[in-house]
């Protein structure tokens, strides 16, 4: 099973400690720039970056991670697939 980072709710817990990007960055010694990617999906950050920004926002290890299989909808049913 794969894991992903979970951007939406990193965007969540970021916005309700209003914490901007710009002040994880200076927390975390991240760039902004990587900061920015890892929240609008363009990438994944390592295990590292992402034990930064869990301690920056105080979080248990595995809550920004989600199963990639959970996050997946199934599709409707095509006409063909029904008949």
């Amino acid at each position: 099973m794969e894991r992903r980072f979970d951007r939406i709710r990193f965007h969540t817990v970021r916005r309700n400690r209003a914490l901007t990007l710009e002040d994880i960055a200076q927390r975390t010694g991240l760039s902004l720039g990587g900061l920015k990617k890892i929240s609008r999906g363009a990438r994944e950050p390592g295990l590292h970056t992402y034990g930064l920004l869990i301690s920056c926002l105080d979080l248990d290890d595995g809550d920004l991670w989600i199963d990639s299989e959970a996050a997946q909808t199934t599709s409707p049913a095509t006409s063909a697939e029904v008949a």
